[in-house]
Protein backbone atom coordinates (compact mmCIF):
# COMPACT_ATOMS: atom_id res chain seq x y z
CA UNK A 1 0.00 0.00 0.00
CA UNK A 2 2.78 2.53 0.75
CA UNK A 3 4.22 1.89 -2.74
CA UNK A 4 0.92 2.71 -4.44
CA UNK A 5 0.58 5.91 -2.43
CA UNK A 6 4.15 6.87 -3.27
CA UNK A 7 3.58 6.29 -7.00
CA UNK A 8 0.35 8.29 -6.78
CA UNK A 9 2.16 11.21 -5.12
CA UNK A 10 4.93 11.03 -7.72
CA UNK A 11 2.36 11.17 -10.54
CA UNK A 12 3.42 7.80 -11.94
CA UNK A 13 0.08 6.14 -11.26
CA UNK A 14 -3.34 7.66 -12.02
CA UNK A 15 -5.72 7.92 -9.07
CA UNK A 16 -8.24 5.18 -8.41
CA UNK A 17 -11.95 5.60 -7.90
CA UNK A 18 -12.48 6.98 -4.37
CA UNK A 19 -14.53 4.71 -2.10
CA UNK A 20 -13.89 6.42 1.25
CA UNK A 21 -11.81 9.30 2.63
CA UNK A 22 -8.53 7.35 2.49
CA UNK A 23 -9.45 4.50 0.16
CA UNK A 24 -9.85 3.93 -3.55
CA UNK A 25 -10.57 1.10 -5.93
CA UNK A 26 -8.02 0.24 -8.59
CA UNK A 27 -8.62 -1.73 -11.75
CA UNK A 28 -6.56 -3.85 -14.15
CA UNK A 29 -5.06 -0.76 -15.83
CA UNK A 30 -3.57 0.27 -12.48
CA UNK A 31 -2.13 -3.20 -11.99
CA UNK A 32 -0.60 -3.10 -15.50
CA UNK A 33 0.87 0.34 -14.77
CA UNK A 34 2.35 -0.92 -11.48
CA UNK A 35 3.94 -3.85 -13.31
CA UNK A 36 5.37 -1.46 -15.89
CA UNK A 37 6.83 0.81 -13.21
CA UNK A 38 8.33 -2.15 -11.35
CA UNK A 39 9.91 -3.54 -14.53
CA UNK A 40 11.42 -0.19 -15.41
CA UNK A 41 12.78 0.46 -11.90
CA UNK A 42 14.02 -3.04 -11.10
CA UNK A 43 15.14 -4.94 -14.18
CA UNK A 44 15.39 -1.77 -16.28
CA UNK A 45 17.45 -0.11 -13.52
CA UNK A 46 15.90 3.31 -14.15
CA UNK A 47 15.32 6.08 -11.66
CA UNK A 48 11.89 7.59 -11.08
CA UNK A 49 12.58 10.65 -13.24
CA UNK A 50 13.44 8.39 -16.19
CA UNK A 51 10.39 6.21 -15.52
CA UNK A 52 8.20 9.33 -15.44
CA UNK A 53 9.56 10.44 -18.82
CA UNK A 54 8.99 7.01 -20.36
CA UNK A 55 5.45 6.85 -18.97
CA UNK A 56 4.71 10.26 -20.48
CA UNK A 57 5.89 8.98 -23.86
CA UNK A 58 3.82 5.79 -23.47
CA UNK A 59 0.74 7.85 -22.59
CA UNK A 60 1.20 10.22 -25.54
CA UNK A 61 -1.11 8.66 -28.13
CA UNK A 62 0.13 11.08 -30.82
CA UNK A 63 3.63 9.56 -30.92
CA UNK A 64 4.51 7.29 -33.81
CA UNK A 65 6.46 4.13 -33.10
CA UNK A 66 9.67 5.83 -34.27
CA UNK A 67 8.99 8.82 -32.01
CA UNK A 68 8.38 6.47 -29.08
CA UNK A 69 11.75 4.81 -29.71
CA UNK A 70 13.40 8.24 -29.84
CA UNK A 71 11.75 9.24 -26.58
CA UNK A 72 12.77 6.03 -24.77
CA UNK A 73 16.32 6.19 -26.13
CA UNK A 74 16.50 9.84 -25.13
CA UNK A 75 15.68 8.83 -21.56
CA UNK A 76 18.22 6.00 -21.60
CA UNK A 77 21.01 8.34 -22.75
CA UNK A 78 19.99 11.52 -20.92
CA UNK A 79 22.39 11.26 -18.00
CA UNK A 80 25.30 9.59 -19.73
CA UNK A 81 26.92 12.65 -21.24
CA UNK A 82 27.92 15.93 -19.67
CA UNK A 83 28.11 18.55 -22.40
CA UNK A 84 31.15 20.10 -20.70
CA UNK A 85 33.05 16.82 -20.57
CA UNK A 86 35.17 17.30 -23.67
CA UNK A 87 35.99 20.54 -25.40
CA UNK A 88 37.02 18.67 -28.55
CA UNK A 89 33.83 16.66 -28.97
CA UNK A 90 32.85 18.69 -32.07
CA UNK A 91 35.36 16.79 -34.21
CA UNK A 92 34.05 13.50 -32.85
CA UNK A 93 30.48 14.55 -33.67
CA UNK A 94 31.58 15.00 -37.27
CA UNK A 95 33.17 11.52 -37.30
CA UNK A 96 29.96 10.03 -35.91
CA UNK A 97 28.02 11.70 -38.73
CA UNK A 98 30.47 10.31 -41.27
CA UNK A 99 30.13 6.78 -39.83
CA UNK A 100 26.33 6.98 -39.89
CA UNK A 101 26.29 8.35 -43.44
CA UNK A 102 28.63 5.61 -44.64
CA UNK A 103 26.34 3.01 -43.06
CA UNK A 104 23.25 4.67 -44.57
CA UNK A 105 21.73 4.89 -41.10
CA UNK A 106 19.23 7.74 -41.02
CA UNK A 107 19.49 8.99 -37.44
CA UNK A 108 18.16 12.32 -36.21
CA UNK A 109 20.87 14.95 -35.77
CA UNK A 110 19.59 15.56 -32.22
CA UNK A 111 19.71 11.89 -31.22
CA UNK A 112 21.20 11.52 -27.73
CA UNK A 113 22.93 8.34 -28.92
CA UNK A 114 24.96 10.41 -31.44
CA UNK A 115 26.17 12.66 -28.65
CA UNK A 116 27.02 9.72 -26.41
CA UNK A 117 29.00 8.02 -29.16
CA UNK A 118 30.92 11.24 -29.87
CA UNK A 119 31.94 11.48 -26.21
CA UNK A 120 32.88 7.79 -26.16
CA UNK A 121 35.12 8.27 -29.20
CA UNK A 122 36.91 11.20 -27.54
CA UNK A 123 37.34 9.17 -24.36
CA UNK A 124 38.74 6.20 -26.28
CA UNK A 125 41.19 8.47 -28.04
CA UNK A 126 42.33 10.05 -24.77
CA UNK A 127 42.78 6.67 -23.11
CA UNK A 128 45.10 5.45 -25.87
CA UNK A 129 42.77 2.75 -27.22
CA UNK A 130 43.02 1.25 -30.67
CA UNK A 131 41.68 3.10 -33.68
CA UNK A 132 37.99 3.92 -33.85
CA UNK A 133 37.46 1.59 -36.79
CA UNK A 134 38.92 -1.35 -34.83
CA UNK A 135 36.67 -0.53 -31.89
CA UNK A 136 33.46 0.21 -33.78
CA UNK A 137 33.61 -2.42 -36.53
CA UNK A 138 32.29 -5.41 -34.60
CA UNK A 139 29.76 -3.25 -32.73
CA UNK A 140 28.29 -1.82 -35.92
CA UNK A 141 27.38 -5.21 -37.36
CA UNK A 142 26.20 -6.58 -34.00
CA UNK A 143 24.06 -3.48 -33.40
CA UNK A 144 22.49 -3.66 -36.85
CA UNK A 145 21.65 -7.34 -36.47
CA UNK A 146 20.26 -6.82 -32.97
CA UNK A 147 18.12 -3.87 -34.08
CA UNK A 148 16.63 -5.94 -36.90
CA UNK A 149 16.02 -8.86 -34.52
CA UNK A 150 14.42 -6.66 -31.84
CA UNK A 151 12.12 -4.96 -34.34
CA UNK A 152 11.08 -8.35 -35.71
CA UNK A 153 10.22 -9.47 -32.18
CA UNK A 154 8.01 -6.41 -31.77
CA UNK A 155 6.14 -7.09 -35.00
CA UNK A 156 4.52 -4.29 -36.93
CA UNK A 157 3.58 -2.42 -33.77
CA UNK A 158 -0.15 -2.98 -34.14
CA UNK A 159 -0.14 -6.11 -31.99
CA UNK A 160 1.69 -4.49 -29.05
CA UNK A 161 0.99 -1.20 -27.38
CA UNK A 162 3.37 1.62 -26.55
CA UNK A 163 3.95 0.33 -23.00
CA UNK A 164 5.16 -3.04 -24.30
CA UNK A 165 7.33 -1.33 -26.91
CA UNK A 166 8.89 0.94 -24.27
CA UNK A 167 9.51 -1.89 -21.79
CA UNK A 168 11.03 -4.15 -24.41
CA UNK A 169 13.31 -1.34 -25.61
CA UNK A 170 14.60 -0.83 -22.06
CA UNK A 171 14.94 -4.56 -21.44
CA UNK A 172 16.77 -5.16 -24.75
CA UNK A 173 19.30 -2.55 -23.57
CA UNK A 174 19.76 -4.41 -20.28
CA UNK A 175 19.99 -7.79 -22.05
CA UNK A 176 22.75 -6.57 -24.37
CA UNK A 177 24.82 -5.10 -21.56
CA UNK A 178 24.30 -8.16 -19.35
CA UNK A 179 25.10 -10.69 -22.09
CA UNK A 180 28.26 -8.79 -23.04
CA UNK A 181 29.39 -8.81 -19.40
CA UNK A 182 28.64 -12.52 -19.07
CA UNK A 183 30.59 -13.22 -22.27
CA UNK A 184 33.54 -11.20 -20.96
CA UNK A 185 33.46 -13.11 -17.69
CA UNK A 186 33.29 -16.44 -19.52
CA UNK A 187 36.25 -15.44 -21.70
CA UNK A 188 38.42 -14.36 -18.77
CA UNK A 189 37.74 -17.18 -16.33
CA UNK A 190 40.41 -19.86 -16.67
CA UNK A 191 39.10 -23.18 -17.92
CA UNK A 192 39.46 -26.42 -15.97
CA UNK A 193 42.77 -28.13 -15.94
Amino acid sequence: MPTIKFYLREGLLPPGVPTARNQADYDETHLERLRLIRLLTTVGQLGLAAVRDILEAVDDKTLTRAELYQAVNGVLYADRVDGRLHEDVGNARQRVSEYLNALHWDVEATSPARETLAHVLVSFCRSGCASEREILGPYIEAARRLAVHELELLGDGDDVGPAVTAVRTVLFDVVMTTMRRLAQEAQTVPGPG
